[in-house]
């Protein structure tokens, strides 16, 4: 079994207060949490901090993943010091470095104003509470492994950073020279959740694989091959409304078929369905496409030993293929 880093991460839970106070729409918070209230509480008094105002300049584009991992650049323990310069791809979600760098400056002066540390430090026991339950719903649980089985890929190190509040999930370990394969999420973690383990089991092969299969993309999008070019014709050819559906992109396109895949392994078909027919709703049209091409990757991974990385190629042709059918 792969060891799994369970911890809160005080600079999650900072950027959380600062997107609580800024009303950031793209956060799910549990509002019925006795934490919710004491963060409220904390921090609403903060709310005309120039920070708040940065953020919410920039919060239309600057969403989802990118402020979780430019948290990841930043050392808590050293006043919220900067281990390495912004990724060219957080500055691009920033608007331009200059934006980011606002952010990140922002950020430690609330920090410092709105003693942070001292709230983190009060609900250190609330924390480790919350690492028990999800250390407990994990149960003998093994994702990482599941997944490395699956796509045929491995890391030394996983690490989940959970955000008590949040109901979310991102992927992380993007930092330069990090080995550690992370994610962030939240989701509810109370007893009487009786599909929590689910939750977190779909949540953890969602974000690690992100890490595993993100890079692969990216190659071929700098490669630009024929097969990559005939399959961004091909999603082109789909219309998908992008004011409509956001979020629909190449990466989770895949990713989402990896996950059904895992899903009807080990929760069965109709648990597998029921997810995919919400992606579908969302936008997600071509994932059943990519789902079919997978079952040729599993008979090639048990025959020849292919890991994903390997197989991409052939995947994108059986894709354009299966799409005409």
């Amino acid at each position: 079994m792969k060891k799994l880093k369970i911890l809160v991460d005080p600079r999650m839970e900072l950027l959380t207060a600062l997107q609580l106070v800024a009303g950031d729409p793209n956060i799910n918070c549990n509002s019925k949490s006795s934490y919710y209230q004491d963060m409220l509480a904390w921090f609403t008094p903060y709310r005309d901090h120039h920070a708040v105002a940065q953020y919410r300049a920039i919060n239309d584009y600057f969403c989802f993943d990118a402020p979780i991992n430019s948290m990841l650049f930043m050392d808590f323990h050293d006043e919220l010091s900067l281990t390495c310069e912004p990724s060219e791809y957080l500055c691009l979600r920033a608007g331009s470095k200059q934006n980011w760098m606002d952010f990140y400056k922002g950020l430690q002066d609330f920090a410092r104003v709105t003693a942070f540390k001292r709230f983190y430090d009060d609900h250190s026991d609330y924390y480790q509470q919350a690492i028990e339950k999800v250390t407990a719903i994990n149960g003998a649980c093994d994702p990482a492994t599941e997944l490395e089985s699956y796509i045929g890929l491995e890391a030394e190190q996983y690490t989940l950073r959970f955000s008590p509040l949040q109901n979310c999930g991102y992927a992380g370990g993007n930092v330069p020279e990090s080995g550690d394969v992370s994610c962030t999420i939240g989701f509810d973690h109370n007893e009487e959740n009786d599909r929590a383990e689910i939750c977190l089991r779909v949540y953890l092969w969602h974000e690690f694989a992100h890490v595993f299969v993100n890079p692969i993309i990216d190659d071929c999008m700098a490669q630009n091959s024929a097969d990559w070019q005939r399959f961004e014709k091909y999603i082109s050819s789909l219309n998908i409304d992008p004011q409509k559906y956001p979020e629909v992109n190449n990466y989770e396109t895949f990713i989402r078929a990896i996950t059904y895949k895992l899903n009807e392994k080990y929760y069965g078909i109709n648990e597998a369905e029921g997810i995919l027919k919400w992606d579908e709703e969302q936008g997600f049209i071509h994932v059943r496409h990519i789902v079919k091409t997978l079952d040729n990757y599993e008979i090639a991974r048990e025959k020849m030993g292919v890991n994903i990385n390997e197989y991409f190629p052939a995947l994108l042709k059986e894709i354009i293929d299966i799409s005409k059918t």
